[in-house]
């Protein structure tokens, strides 16, 4: 088995600054399906992700990031910590996940 970390995964543009600024349902997509693709990258699948810690800058997106991390993951989504923070840099960005995977 291998083990596999993703930092600090944000919602990037093509460019490398923020995608969707002031979008949240659009970042959380974005942010989790750039995290799907690096575990893939390194071999596993989506349900090869067992844990995520979220990092949302107002509380009030929880909703909406329950609907959108069961669009990903499904019925039984990753053991998951969800935290509230002042802001992410830039603060453009909404939303912050980072995941381990285990292969």
């Amino acid at each position: 088995q291998s083990i596999v970390f993703v930092a600090g995964q944000v919602a990037y543009d093509g460019s490398g600054g923020v995608a969707h600024p002031g979008d949240f349902k659009a970042q959380a997509r974005e942010v989790l399906r750039a995290l799907v693709a690096q575990v893939e990258a390194a071999g596993g699948t989506r349900e090869s992700v067992v844990k995520i810690n979220t990092y949302l800058t107002d509380i009030r997106y929880r909703a909406d990031l329950a609907a959108i991390r069961s669009e990903v993951f499904g019925a039984r989504p990753p053991a998951s910590t969800l935290v509230q923070v002042c802001a992410l840099a830039p603060p453009d960005w909404l939303i912050e996940v980072e995941a381990i995977a285990v292969l």
